[in-house]
């Protein structure tokens, strides 16, 4: 299981903020996104305040109460009951709101990245979720740090779906040569921090 969701937005804190800043200056005032729930994720939620007229469909409580507040937009949350360690919601509801959504863009994290085995997550509701975000996104963004590139040690056991070649992967830093065949076909965009 990933540590709580405060603890990790506390870890790696400059890379996630360039990592977000990057991404909400590829979106353009008026985008539709599905954004999960990770910390990385949660600090896109805070650079897109800056953003207008968004449409956001999360299942993060952190997301949806950062970009709520905001003049102009409109956010779904997706789902009832949410989990204590991090205030995301993945029951039935969760499923039935991002199912019902189509978004320019899926904004979606990872726990880990193994060079031959993807991206990784801990828990299946956590796959299911990316699935479905994935599914009603034009285009998908998976946002990830430098520390999250492993290609030893313990790992998850789940791997995230395959990223299609029009979609993004940003990290603040240029992986290890290790992670070429991952990587190969996918754009990836290195986030430089201010």
């Amino acid at each position: 299981m990933d540590p709580p969701f405060l603890s990790r937005m506390n870890k790696n804190r400059t890379a996630k903020v360039a990592i977000a800043n990057c991404i909400a200056d590829l979106i353009d005032d008026g985008s539709s996104l599905a954004i999960d729930t990770g910390s990385t994720s949660g600090f896109v939620a805070q650079a897109l305040r800056r953003k207008k007229n968004l449409t956001i469909v999360t299942n993060s409580a952190f997301t949806a109460s950062t970009l709520s507040m905001v003049e102009g937009n409109r956010v779904f949350m997706a789902g009832t009951q949410l989990r204590t360690h991090d205030g995301a919601a993945f029951d039935r509801a969760a499923f039935d709101v991002i199912a019902r959504s189509s978004v320019d863009y899926a904004i979606l994290s990872a726990s880990q990245v193994h060079p031959t085995l993807g991206f990784l997550a801990y828990d299946q509701c956590e796959v299911d979720i990316t699935q479905a975000m994935i599914d009603i996104a034009a285009r998908t963004i998976i946002a990830v740090d430098r520390t999250k590139f492993v290609s030893d040690g313990v790992k998850p056991s789940l791997r995230l779906p395959r990223l299609q070649a029009e979609d993004l992967i940003v990290c603040d830093q240029q992986p290890d040569h290790q992670f070429s065949d991952l990587l190969n076909g996918s754009r990836l965009v290195i986030a430089k921090a201010v």
